[in-house]
């Protein structure tokens, strides 16, 4: 059940009202860190996923880059770059759209 919600999650993190409506949930973005910190690789995959699409470089991700970081979300993405590799893989994407700006 808890994968299902982070694929639901994940498959609407991408749209700009997706992102502002997921951003303004501090309890989603929350439940979104604890998927990156569970040690199933599947919901920290569908996690990480989640957080690239949200962090995507556009006129107002440096607002959700910032809330991302003081959340934790940042820090954990770069635990998981030594995590096995089909996490760290998805976590390198998602770091890079932090370093766009």
């Amino acid at each position: 059940q808890s994968t299902e919600a982070v694929v639901s999650t994940q498959s609407t993190g991408g749209g700009e009202m997706s992102r502002d409506l997921l951003m303004a949930r501090e309890d989603l973005l929350m439940c979104l860190l604890e998927f990156l910190c569970h040690s199933n690789s599947q919901l920290q995959i569908a996690a990480t996923t989640c957080v690239g699409q949200m962090a995507v470089h556009d006129e107002r991700s440096e607002g959700r880059h910032a809330k991302f970081r003081r959340m934790g979300h940042f820090a954990q993405l770069q635990s998981l770059l030594s995590a096995r590799p089909e996490v760290s893989d998805r976590a390198k994407i998602a770091l890079q759209y932090f370093r766009i700006e």
